[in-house]
This record gives structure tokens, C-alpha cells and sequence, in this order.
């Protein structure tokens, strides 16, 4: 037993080493090798040593994704450092190959974001290594960096709910159209196209956050708690919502669909992207016209169908890929 742990010993100064060999060209931190380090020991099943773990006693960096409401598993990529790492020591012989263990510590600081991606019919909740929590709805694909001179960053194209963890480094959030900046708080945001148009909504439940769009020269606009802003194509429009329209979270982060006087073709579309299969609107004459709507969780497909088509006279039937709502008496407009 004491050669064993004598071994061990060796092993981990093994790895401290190689640690501080690329602390400098990672820009890390003292506090953030060592928990990088920790991370490191879990893997590959060593007891980090005190004079190794004096800052993060008893933490825990996250970066785990997980399901939400039972739904099908999303497509998670880089979102578990500890299992990257845990694969690369397998293939390794042992911990002592210090050089390999030095290349995978600068490819999980420096090489490119971590990708979570949400398939329609699905949706995925993460929590991201600087410990901000994230919910992604369906059809939504979010990459994350982190670097000392610029902060964190996010590229967003779908919607997701965000509470950023408080470090003290710049939050941003980067959709097509607009740019959403925070130091810790609680918002959401949502970026989709409508009718060629990139546009980005914006609702804060916590703290204060800046918006403003990318092509445009006017000043960021503030939004405060129980505040919304949307950036339509480049120019932001500060729009405000009563405070029964917020909650802790948005609905859809519980599995929800909800539409509150929402254009009919874009509640088409959303449930589209909830349910997972593609919806044809054959009555081109509603498009524009509003509902309003809740469907619960779980959704069932035929609920919500009948849900979008009762209000207006409407009717559903399957089509070779999907369904289509269509008016009764029409003839059936197919190939």
C-alpha cells in the first residue's frame, strides 16, 4: 500500500508540473489551474492534495448537460470537460506521460467553444464551466468561450434562458442582429428570422443588461428587471411588458408552449420546432393573424394541432412528412 501511494504521489507531481508548465500560455489563473487540476484527479481517480486544492476546497467547476421533462436527448458537444479528459487518460498509459496530459489542458482552455445544440422536439439545460446555468429550447445551437481579456462569450442562434453566474468578467450574448451584455443575472433571449429579418427579443427577471444591435451606431439600450427590448434587423426598439407577463423563468424553460398574441405563421413555426415535426400552414389568409395559446407539458402533438386550428375553423391531417393545416372544403393541396 505504500508503494502505491507512493506512486501516486510521484503521479501528482507529475501532473502539477505539467500544470504549471502551460499555466502561463493558458493566461490561467492560480485558482483556475487548480480547479482544472481537480478536475484532472477526479478523472483519473487521485485525491487532490491540499497544497494543490487550497482555493476550491470542496467545489465543484460544472459542465454538465441533462434532459428536460423527460424529452429525447439533445446533441451536447464539449459540454463535459471531466469526460474529455477522463477518455484521454485511458489512452494514455499512465499519468505520468506529462506531455500529453500538458496538451489536453491547453485544448480545454484555448481551442474552440463548447457547442450545445437542442433539436427541434427537444430541449437541453447545461451548466457551462464558469458556472452560469442555461436552458436551451428546441431548435436552438449556443457556443460558449472564455478568455481573461475579453470575458465570456456566447454565439446564439434560437432562444435560451441564461442565469449568469457573478465572477466579475463580462457576459455577452451575440445573435445575428444584436449583442446582449451582462455581468450576473437572469434573462432570456430569442433570435429568429422573420421573413428574411434576423430579430432578437430580450427579457430580463433579474438584474440589468445592455442591448444593442450590431449594425447600428446608437447608444446600448438598458434594460431593467421586468423590462423586454427586441432588435429588429439593426435598429433597437425598447418594448415594455407588464409584470404578469414575467415569471422566475419563461414558461417553455418547463416544457410549456405558450403564444400570447403571437402572429399565427410564427406559432405554426414554433410548434414546429417544439413537437419535432415540420407543420405546413395551407391557409395562407390566417398567417397573420394572432393567438393566443397554452399548452402544458408533456405536449401532445394532435392537443397542440387542434389547439392552433379550433380558433380559426381549421383543420390537421398528416402529410408525407409531417401534417398540415388546412380549410375544410379545400382540396387537398399536395404534388
Amino acid at each position: 500500500m505504500n508503494e502505491n501511494h507512493d506512486n501516486r504521489g510521484a503521479e501528482s507531481g507529475e501532473v502539477r508540473r505539467a500544470l504549471s508548465s502551460v499555466r502561463e500560455r493558458a493566461a490561467l489563473s492560480e485558482r483556475e489551474s487548480d480547479e482544472l487540476l481537480e478536475r484532472i484527479f477526479a478523472s483519473a481517480g487521485l485525491a487532490a492534495e491540499s497544497d494543490v486544492a487550497h482555493g476550491a476546497s470542496g467545489s465543484d467547476p460544472r459542465a454538465s448537460a441533462s434532459r428536460r421533462d423527460g424529452a429525447p436527448s439533445g446533441q451536447a458537444i464539449g459540454t463535459r470537460p471531466r469526460r474529455i479528459l477522463h477518455t484521454a487518460f485511458k489512452r494514455t498509459i499512465g499519468i505520468a506521460a506529462a506531455a500529453v496530459i500538458t496538451i489536453l489542458i491547453v485544448f480545454l482552455v484555448r481551442e474552440g467553444p463548447i457547442t450545445l445544440v437542442a433539436v427541434p422536439g427537444d430541449q437541453l439545460a447545461a451548466d457551462l464551466p464558469d458556472g452560469t446555468s442555461v436552458i436551451l429550447n428546441s431548435d436552438t445551437r449556443l457556443a460558449y468561450e472564455m478568455n481573461r481579456e475579453s470575458g465570456r462569450s456566447v454565439t446564439l442562434e434560437g432562444e435560451a434562458w441564461f442565469d449568469v453566474a457573478e465572477t466579475g468578467s463580462t457576459f455577452r450574448v451575440r445573435t445575428q442582429n444584436a449583442v446582449v451584455t451582462v455581468v450576473g443575472t437572469q434573462f432570456s433571449v430569442r433570435s429568429r428570422s422573420d421573413a428574411g429579418t434576423s430579430v432578437t427579443d430580450v427579457r430580463v427577471s433579474e438584474g440589468r443588461v445592455s442591448l444593442e444591435a450590431v449594425a447600428s451606431e446608437s447608444a446600448p439600450l438598458i434594460l431593467d428587471p421586468l423590462r423586454a427590448g427586441t432588435v429588429t434587423g439593426s435598429s433597437a426598439v425598447h418594448v415594455e411588458r407588464s409584470e404578469a407577463e414575467f415569471q422566475d423563468v419563461p414558461e417553455w424553460t418547463r416544457g410549456d408552449l405558450v403564444f400570447r398574441d403571437m402572429p399565427y405563421h410564427e406559432a405554426v413555426e414554433e410548434a414546429s420546432r417544439r413537437l419535432g415535426v415540420r407543420i405546413g400552414l395551407q391557409v395562407q389568409s390566417v398567417a397573420d393573424r394572432r393567438i393566443n395559446a397554452v399548452f402544458r407539458a408533456p405536449l401532445d402533438t394532435s392537443t397542440v394541432l387542434e389547439g392552433l386550428c379550433r380558433p380559426f375553423g381549421l383543420r390537421f391531417r398528416p402529410a408525407a412528412d409531417g401534417y398540415e393545416i388546412f380549410q375544410p372544403g379545400n382540396a387537398p393541396n399536395r404534388p
